[in-house]
């Protein structure tokens, strides 16, 4: 085998052993051993193309890291989906700011509730969270290069996301506080929502008299005059929200329809990197 083969076949095998088995933080549970049985490589080629272990390592989690699947994507299309079909259904009442925040905070709700447990119990994510916290302990010879792939592979992330808010807050006829943007918000949301999901699997989950960020409850935090189901993560998120964004008017009917559209394009390039990801998976 030539050493681009090598190479290949390796890093291909270890990226399938940490997308079913997860990674750690120390990253010692990657045997370079049991990565050469499985591939079928011969040990001597393998590490005539990574002398040292460091150097595998390294050249997997740049390939990890630039892997569509390993990338923070906390909103995904089906729940996506699931706000603009809210939008869709709630389109008589985008009359007045008053009802637009109204459904606005509606919307978030659903996303947020949705989106939160979905993002638990996601492997990738959780890979996406231990190759950004190997970051900080990682060889100060490699950290670079490592932190500029992750950084990348967030910048688009966060582009795509910007979109997609963009043009919900054009249909719902908000737009962005002076000093902030679409992408400020993509951005913020993201960490936001990071933060409650990493914190609710390692330390908010109701033992030890700490709160329960899992727990649903029902209120109306934001005085809309109905009562509905809320946790920790929704009401963190829509409040985020509420003190970015901003009503920019009235609407008509036309109007939405072409803004509705402009959510559905959004989605589809959200949707497309989606599946680039899941090609990716099988090269």
């Amino acid at each position: 085998m030539s050493g681009n083969e090598v190479r290949d076949a390796m890093l291909g095998t270890a990226l399938e052993m940490v997308y079913v088995h997860g990674l750690t933080v120390s990253l010692d549970h990657i045997s370079m051993d049991a990565i050469v049985a499985a591939s079928g490589v011969a040990r001597s080629a393998a590490y005539r193309v990574w002398p040292r272990r460091e150097e595998f390592i390294n050249d997997l989690l740049l390939q990890l890291a630039a892997s569509p699947q390993a990338s923070p994507v906390v909103y995904d299309p089906p729940t996506l989906k699931m706000a603009l079909n809210a939008l869709i259904e709630l389109r008589e009442g985008l009359t007045t700011p008053e009802s637009r925040r109204k459904i606005l905070i509606e919307v978030c709700r659903i996303g947020a509730i949705t989106n939160f447990e979905d993002i638990r119990q996601r492997n990738t994510w959780q890979t996406h969270m231990a190759l950004s916290a190997t970051v900080l302990s990682y060889p100060e010879e490699y950290r670079r290069e490592l932190q500029d792939a992750i950084n990348q592979a967030s910048s688009s992330y966060v582009d795509g996301m910007a979109q997609f808010y963009e043009a919900m807050g054009l249909a719902l006829g908000f737009e962005t506080i002076p000093g902030t943007d679409f992408r400020y918000l993509a951005a913020v949301s993201s960490a936001l929502m990071e933060g409650m999901v990493l914190r609710s699997l390692t330390v908010y989950d109701g033992r030890a008299g700490l709160p329960d960020l899992i727990r649903t409850f029902t209120a109306d935090p934001f005085n809309t005059g109905d009562e509905r189901e809320w946790n920790a993560a929704a009401i963190s998120f829509t409040a985020n929200l509420l003190a970015v964004a901003r009503p920019s008017g009235d609407i008509t009917s036309a109007e939405l329809d072409e803004r509705l559209e402009r959510v559905r394009q959004a989605i589809a390039r959200i949707e497309a990197d989606a599946e680039e990801s899941k090609e990716w998976l099988t090269r």
